[in-house]
């Protein structure tokens, strides 16, 4: 699949994201005043208010009289940038340069901003960055939202845009193509983002977030709608399905996020597992379970609330639960003895793959009925697990009635050997009984305990399966749960 879909672009806004020059703009200032002979001056808070603001829409409200407009605005960069190399020291933000070096090993770095070329080029001077910047684009080329819909163009990757005002956001003309970083320690408030960093170098963790994201989304459109430090996150499908994945709910500001998720909408459906984590096309996630990644809806209740109150259709909860061997379950399912008719089989590793058609006869019938099931063909399905096998390496039980494949268990190893995961069991829905889950629970046990493992973590367990659950009574370490609806209408 190669690395379809990653963050390929950072754009940084200029003033008030990688450097701070309200200094520059009051020097600016006053020397116009004296080249213009202008007396009447206004006071240093009305000046720092236009930071950040193109100079065609600030400039003539403060030198109404000046009919040379041009003119002013190049009087007015060239008195910045001479005030900004002679107190050069302190005027970046600090980390910039680190950032910047960092991220341009990785991504085609730009500026856009509303300033001219000669400003852009003074910071690269000045902040010694000019070899890690791919290009730049200013009011001189055009405007802000052209130079980032043009940069997004580029590549097949998202793109990230970093500024501090609600000006940078609107630049962005399609939001499932750019995503909005908001740097709060700027000079502006900004209302929406789907970032929000404290510093110039925490947007190194905003982008192994995305790429995270991306890599879990295997390509699929997404946008963030937000309000505020409130957001969820809208996947669509190419079938017109849509999910939605919950991200964080603060205040009652979530009320109008939700509302903009289903104006947004424009699916046959819109299902919402309440996380951020568990929406995407199959939920392998074998890489890395990120606790942080999966917002806890039983201690967030209000997320819920306000998804019924706007038309949602509530399903059913759902969990990730990390427990430690149940000793008393063990030593019953060690006591299970299956028809003579039934035969286990166990395999590891690349000795998995002859077996992937059986895990998808077991798999179409054992969960087809289950909540929001979207059919997937053979060849889709051996794609994914082939994928998911080549991250890790996989523990298969299978049993089988005579040479009829009825259940399975896929497990493997947390790859940061944390724990043992089981991702998946799967039984027959004319087989489904408690003695073949104690025949899977009791070998995989002795897989997990012979490579040195008393923790195992079960994924996105539907609670209603009582049978399993039962398993980890008194065993929790830790548990996050989500909830999973629809929005209850015909598009």
């Amino acid at each position: 699949m190669g690395d379809l879909g990653m963050l390929k672009n950072i754009i940084f806004d200029l003033d008030g994201t990688l450097w701070q020059t309200s200094d520059s703009y009051i020097y600016a200032y006053r020397k116009l005043c004296e080249f213009y002979n202008i007396s009447d001056i206004v006071p240093d808070e009305v000046i720092l208010s236009c930071l950040g603001v193109k100079l065609d829409r600030f400039l003539p409200k403060l030198f109404p009289n000046v009919e040379d407009q041009r003119e002013l605005a190049f009087r007015a960069m060239g008195y910045s940038i001479e005030y900004l190399l002679s107190n050069s020291e302190g005027c970046c933000y600090d980390g910039v340069e680190q950032m910047l070096e960092a991220l341009s090993k990785k991504y085609s770095i730009y500026i856009v901003s509303n300033c001219l070329d000669a400003y852009v080029e003074t910071f690269m001077k000045i902040s010694g960055t000019e070899e890690y910047i791919r290009d730049f684009y200013t009011i001189q080329s055009g405007q802000k939202s052209e130079h980032v819909k043009k940069i997004a163009a580029m590549s097949d990757g998202k793109t990230l845009l970093v500024g501090d005002s609600d000006d940078d956001r609107l630049a962005i003309d399609d939001p499932f193509g750019v995503l909005f970083c908001y740097a709060a320690y700027g000079y502006k408030e900004c209302s929406s983002y789907a970032y929000k960093i404290d510093k110039p170098l925490d947007v190194l963790a905003v982008a192994e977030q995305i790429d995270e994201k991306e890599r879990q989304l295997a390509g699929k459109d997404y946008c963030v709608i937000s309000q505020g430090d409130n957001q969820v996150t809208l996947i669509r499908n190419s079938d017109g399905t849509e999910y939605f994945g919950f991200v964080s709910c603060t205040d009652e500001g979530f009320d109008s996020v939700v509302k903009e998720l289903i104006a947004v909408s424009k699916g046959t459906s819109l299902i919402g597992p309440i996380n951020s984590n568990t929406f995407y096309s199959y939920r392998f996630a074998i890489d890395n379970f990120n606790w942080k990644l999966y917002p806890d809806c039983v201690n967030d209740e209000s997320a819920v609330k306000y998804f019924c109150e706007n038309g949602f259709v509530f399903k059913q909860y759902y969990s990730s639960t990390l427990g430690s061997i149940n000793k008393k379950i063990w030593d019953m399912a060690k006591k299970v003895k299956l028809p003579e008719s039934f035969r286990i089989v166990q395999v590891s590793g690349s000795d998995a793959y002859s077996y992937i058609p059986d895990i998808y006869e077991v798999a179409i019938d054992a969960f087809s009925h289950a909540d929001f099931y979207e059919p997937i063909s053979k060849d889709d399905f051996t794609d994914i697990y082939l994928r998911g096998l080549s991250a890790v390496t996989p523990d298969v039980i299978l049993i089988y009635d005579g040479e009829v494949p009825i259940a399975f268990n896929f497990c493997y190893e947390d790859p940061e050997k944390r724990f043992y995961v089981c991702k998946t069991t799967a039984i027959k829905r004319n087989y489904q009984n408690r003695w073949l889950i104690f025949a899977l629970i009791d070998h995989s046990y002795r897989v997990m305990v012979s490579k040195g493992y008393s923790e195992v973590l079960y994924h996105f367990l539907n609670d209603r399966t009582r049978p399993l659950h039962s398993i980890f009574k008194g065993h929790i370490i830790r548990q996050k749960r989500y909830a999973l609806m629809e929005f209850g209408y015909d598009k």
